[in-house]
C-alpha cells in the first residue's frame, strides 16, 4: 500500500523556493501543515527548519537555504548527500501556484492514511491486554480527529445574484481575455471552436464513432491542442501502452509517419531525430508536460479517480480513451449491461466538478446504424446523453466518400464529418475533416460561415415567398423597360417563379 507521495512533497518545496514563497508558506500553515505531513523524514526537517526561519521573519533563496540547513546545529554527515538529490529532484518537479490546494490535500491524504494503518496496527497489538470496548472507543476518537481533517464539503461553491456579481464579472473578464489562464479547453477542431466556444471547468464531452474512424485521433487531437497553449492535460489510455500513444503525440508534432517511430526506423535518420527532439521541447510551456497513463485492465471509475487525485498538477483537460473499455466495478452486473455503463458516464461527469476540469472521453456508437450517431444509438444505454455537456460525432457518409484533394503532390481521399449531436446552449454545426492517420493528425479548412449540423433546409414562410416572388417580378419588369423593342409582356406577379 501506498502511504506517500514524494513527488508530491517534491513539488511542494518547489513552490516553497519559487517567486510566490511567502504566499506558498502562508497557505501550507492556513492548513495547518505539520512537518510529520511529509513521508521522508529528511524533508520534515526541511520543512521544520523553513518554517522556524519564517517565524523569525526570515525567507531564503533556494542556495541560501542551503548553505543555512547544512550549517545547523546538530546537522549529519550525510545531509549534503541528502540535499543534493534533494534540489536535484526538486527541480525537476512540474507544479504552479495553482497547483497547491490540490498538492496539500494530496500530502494530507497520505499523512491520514499513515495514521490510520499506524492505529489500526496499535489496535491489534492490545486485543489481548485491553478491554474490545475501549480499543473501540479509542479508535472511534482517533477516526473523528483524521476524518476532520479530509472532510470536505460537497457543494463546491456558493455564489449570490446579487452579491457575486462582481466575482462574474472579472471571470468574464478574464475568459475574454486570457481563456487559456481560465482554463477553457478547446475541441481542436476550427470551425467547430469557432463556433461553440470553450468548455469551462465542470463540463463533460464525447466524441463518438465507429470503430476504426478516429475516436482516438480526435481525442490526441484536443490534448495536443489544449497543451499547445498552455494548459494542463493528462491522458488515460487503455487500449494501448504510453509508448505508443507518445508515440502517436511525436507523429502529429513532427509531421513523420508514426510507423517511424513505434518500428524504431526513425533512429537512423539523424535529421529527423533533430527535428523529434526540437518539435517536443517547443510543444507547450517550458516546465510543463502531458502525463499519460497507461491502465491495461480493469480501469474502473476508481481508478481513474485515483490518478486525478494522484497527480502531481491538477489538471485542466482529462483525457480517457475510452469509455468504452472502462469497466464500471460493479459486483454481479455484467460490463455491457446499461447500469455499468450509468455508473461509468455518470462518475466521469463527476470527476469533472469534483477536480474543476473539463473531462473528455469517447465512445463507439451502436452497430446497425450505419455509420450514424445520435444521442439515441450512442452506446448500450442513453444515459452517455444524459450525462454529456456535449457530444460529438464523427461520421464517414456518402456525400463525404468521393470527395478528395491534393497535399504535397499527393490526391488525399476520404473526407470526414465531425458533427455536434448534442450541446447545451451551443449551435449543433459541423465540420469537415481529411484524416491522416499515419500522422495521426487531420486537414481542416477554416470556413467563414457556420455550418449547420443535418440537412441545413431552410424552409420559407409564406411571407419569404410571397416577398421573393414581388423581388423576381420585380427584375423581370425593370429587364423588359430597358429593352423597348422587346414585345410588351404582361406578368402575373403572384404565379410561380418558374412560369414569370
Amino acid at each position: 500500500m501506498i502511504t506517500e507521495n514524494l513527488d508530491v512533497e517534491y513539488s511542494i518545496f518547489l513552490l516553497l523556493f519559487s517567486k510566490e514563497k511567502e504566499t506558498v508558506l502562508r497557505t501550507l500553515l492556513s492548513r495547518n501543515v505539520e512537518p510529520e505531513y511529509f513521508g521522508a523524514i529528511f524533508h520534515r526537517e526541511i520543512f521544520e527548519q523553513i518554517v522556524t526561519l519564517f517565524k523569525q521573519g526570515t525567507i531564503l533563496t533556494l542556495s541560501v537555504f542551503k548553505t543555512t540547513f547544512l550549517s545547523r546545529p546538530g546537522s549529519k554527515s550525510d545531509d549534503e548527500i541528502k540535499m543534493t538529490q534533494f534540489l536535484k529532484c526538486v527541480k525537476g518537479a512540474k507544479a504552479g501556484l495553482q497547483d497547491l490546494d490540490h498538492l496539500i490535500d494530496m500530502l494530507i491524504e497520505m499523512y491520514v492514511m499513515r495514521k490510520m494503518l499506524s492505529k489500526m496496527s496499535e489496535a491489534v497489538d492490545q486485543l489481548n491486554r485491553t478491554p474490545i470496548t475501549e480499543i473501540i472507543h479509542d479508535f472511534e476518537i482517533h477516526q473523528r480527529k483524521l476524518k476532520s481533517l479530509l472532510e470536505k464539503t460537497s457543494v463546491r461553491s456558493v455564489m449570490g445574484l446579487k452579491s457575486g456579481l462582481d466575482d462574474r464579472v472579472a471571470r468574464a473578464k478574464v475568459v475574454n481575455q486570457d481563456p487559456d489562464t481560465a482554463g477553457m479547453v478547446c475541441t481542436g477542431y476550427k470551425n467547430l471552436d469557432k463556433w461553440i466556444g470553450r468548455q469551462s471547468p465542470g463540463q463533460f464531452v464525447i466524441y463518438q464513432a465507429r470503430t476504426g474512424v478516429g475516436k482516438s485521433m480526435s481525442l490526441m487531437g484536443t490534448a495536443l491542442s489544449n497543451f499547445k497553449r498552455g494548459l494542463k492535460v493528462i491522458v488515460i489510455t487503455i487500449e494501448m501502452s504510453a509508448e505508443d500513444y507518445l508515440y502517436r503525440f511525436d507523429s502529429n508534432l513532427t509531421g513523420i509517419d508514426y510507423s517511424e517511430f513505434s518500428m524504431g526506423a526513425i533512429v537512423n535518420d539523424p535529421d529527423k531525430m533533430a527535428i523529434w527532439r526540437e518539435r517536443i521541447k517547443q510543444c507547450g510551456k517550458p516546465d510543463s508536460d502531458i502525463l499519460v497513463y497507461w491502465v491495461p485492465s480493469n480501469c474502473t471509475p476508481a481508478k481513474v479517480d485515483d490518478i486525478i487525485a494522484n497527480n502531481p498538477f491538477k489538471p485542466d483537460l482529462v483525457i480517457v480513451d475510452y469509455a468504452g473499455d472502462m469497466k464500471a466495478g460493479l459486483r454481479g452486473i455484467a460490463d455491457y449491461d446499461p447500469k455499468s455503463h450509468a455508473e461509468i458516464y455518470s462518475a466521469l461527469k463527476e470527476f469533472a466538478g469534483k477536480y474543476e476540469c473539463v473531462v473528455y472521453t469517447a465512445q463507439q456508437s451502436k452497430r446497425g446504424t450505419a455509420g450514424k450517431a445520435s444521442t439515441e444509438t450512442g452506446s448500450w444505454s442513453d444515459v452517455s446523453g444524459n450525462k454529456a455537456d456535449i457530444m460529438i460525432a464523427i461520421e464517414v457518409t456518402k456525400e463525404d466518400e468521393d470527395f478528395m484533394t491534393e497535399v504535397d503532390g499527393s490526391v488525399v481521399i476520404g473526407r470526414m464529418t465531425v458533427s455536434i449531436i448534442k450541446g447545451r446552449n451551443i449551435p449543433k454545426c459541423k465540420t469537415h475533416i481529411i484524416p491522416r492517420f499515419k500522422r495521426m493528425t487531420w486537414l481542416e479548412k477554416e470556413e467563414n460561415e457556420i455550418i449547420l449540423a443535418g440537412s441545413g433546409k431552410e424552409i420559407e414562410t409564406v411571407k419569404k415567398q410571397f416577398e421573393n416572388k414581388l423581388k423576381s417580378a420585380d427584375m423581370k419588369l425593370e429587364v423588359s423597360s430597358n429593352h423597348a423593342d422587346t414585345q410588351t409582356q404582361e406578368f402575373d406577379l403572384l404565379a410561380d417563379d418558374e412560369q414569370l
